[in-house]
């Protein structure tokens, strides 16, 4: 039996809109991270909220522009903490950043944060139809979330593919300070796939009758998988309202922004929540053609190359 079997990677892969869903430490973040892998390794750019490593080449954060509390890299004890993004990983901080992407991987962790099922209207209604139109952009999106019902029925609805998550083997970790966390880390995970027109059955009990489509054992440690991001960092949040003008920090209610978009814009649409209020916690906004833009630039480009993506960083 294989512990990290890349064919049955494949096999998800297949199913380009994925819900990766379990409780926390079942190693749904780890999933999808994995199934991402072969995007990053050939070139394609990954809009996330999830911050993604230079798992080629790791080494301390050497991001001038970062302001992460912890840049230099160093723990208490000396081991590196702070390692550098991958190039191809586009902070995804904003609706408006999915309505522009093309060609690109999306990841949204813990998607209730910011698609929940409990508020109406909590994605843009922007937003849904892009769902619904991912194919015309060559869009790839997996999400995940504790509970498949949580999150909103507009992505629900458009899923092809849901993966159950579970972890096994538990192991206390310490911290920095030396004491135990509360939290032990998984060391062996399993991920059952299944068909998300099925899956309400299985979140009601049902899960006897219901045949997975894949089955798949995966063995942490050691894993490429757990250098490819840093599971004990936070998940950024998309935006801070709503479309019915909740803000998603407080719960507190904004005016929605007029439009200042000119007559018969396509792209320029008004995202709910931009520009009301100043935000100096969310990174700058970047798009995917930026960042592409950027690698392709002949310095830049051999940065890269030299940072281990090599041949397979950008053949556009």
């Amino acid at each position: 039996m294989m512990f990290q079997n890349p064919k049955k990677r494949a096999s998800r892969r297949g199913w380009p809109i994925h819900a990766y869903v379990g409780a926390n430490g079942g190693g749904k973040t780890a999933a999808m991270v994995w199934d991402t892998i072969p995007s990053l390794l050939a070139g394609r750019a990954v809009l996330s909220t999830v911050r993604l490593l230079d798992f080629e080449n790791p080494r301390p954060c050497d991001d001038e522009e970062c302001d992460h509390p912890e840049h230099d890299g160093l723990g208490a004890h000396g081991q590196v903490k702070h390692l550098a993004a991958h190039p191809l990983w586009v902070p995804f901080t904003d609706w408006q950043q999915l309505l522009d992407a093309e060609h690109t991987d999306v990841l949204m962790d813990e998607v209730t944060g910011v698609a929940s099922s409990r508020e109406s209207m909590s994605m843009p209604g922007v937003v849904g139809n892009v769902l619904n139109q991912l194919r015309r952009s060559d869009l790839v999106v997996r999400w995940t979330a504790p509970n498949w019902r949580r999150a909103d029925i507009i992505i629900r609805e458009c899923t092809q593919a849901a993966t159950f998550c579970r972890g096994f083997m538990p192991k206390r970790v310490e911290a920095e300070d030396g004491q135990e966390l509360a939290w032990s880390q998984r060391r062996l995970f399993k991920w059952k796939t299944y068909d998300a027109n099925d899956f309400d059955d299985f979140q009601q009990g049902k899960r006897e009758q219901l045949e997975a489509w894949l089955t798949d054992w995966h063995y942490g440690p050691k894993s490429p998988v757990f250098d490819a991001y840093d599971t004990y960092d936070s998940v950024m949040s998309i935006g801070t309202v709503s479309d019915s003008g909740a803000c998603y920090r407080c719960g507190g209610q904004r005016p929605r922004p007029k439009c200042s978009c000119p007559p018969g814009a396509v792209s320029a649409v008004a995202v709910a929540g931009e520009g009301v209020a100043e935000q100096p916690d969310r990174l700058p906004l970047r798009s995917v053609g930026q960042v592409l833009q950027e690698l392709g630039a002949g310095e830049d480009q051999h940065h890269v190359e030299s940072a281990g993506v090599g041949p397979r960083g950008l053949s556009r």
